[in-house]
């Protein structure tokens, strides 16, 4: 999920069923997202809701209740600060972006699976060109052991 799309997503577009949630992507179309089991007692956690939040997106109704914003150019630039932070608490290297995750994500899902496919649907790409300027080349290593295996047919 992009960074814009995750700021979307309400209580309304939640199914607590099959723990999914509907948000609006790039391209205005919408997609379902499987929500992570913690993720979900999260969102559980906020009911019961009044009927004018649960049309509020969630960003700003956990942000409102933790730390309340004025506008939605605060609450970005207070998310990009909250990620910096989390960042460097965890030692990462000070040049990896939040948007080298779904590179990450994309090139892990195509690794396990080996399906480009998959890969394209967990990125809500509609052109499979876009997906494979995400994906990682293999390493030399690998590589070279595919290689060996078309030499041997």
């Amino acid at each position: 999920m992009r960074f814009t799309e995750s700021l979307k997503p309400t209580p309304q577009k939640y199914n607590k069923e099959n723990q999914t949630i509907e948000t609006t992507v790039k391209g205005r179309s919408t997609r379902l997202y499987p929500v992570p089991h913690t993720l979900a007692k999260i969102l559980e956690s906020l009911e019961p809701l009044s009927a004018d939040e649960m049309d509020t997106p969630y960003y700003s109704l956990l942000h409102k209740r933790h730390r309340p914003q004025k506008n939605v150019a605060t609450l970005q630039k207070n998310l990009r600060w909250n990620w910096y932070a989390l960042r460097d608490s965890a030692g990462v290297k000070n040049d990896l972006r939040a948007h080298d995750l779904r590179r990450t994500a994309a090139t892990n899902i195509h690794r396990i699976t080996g399906d480009v496919l998959a890969a394209q649907q967990l990125l809500g790409h509609a052109d499979l060109s876009t997906t494979a300027a995400y994906l990682k080349p293999l390493e030399p290593e690998r590589m070279r052991e595919l290689i060996e295996q078309l030499d041997t047919r």
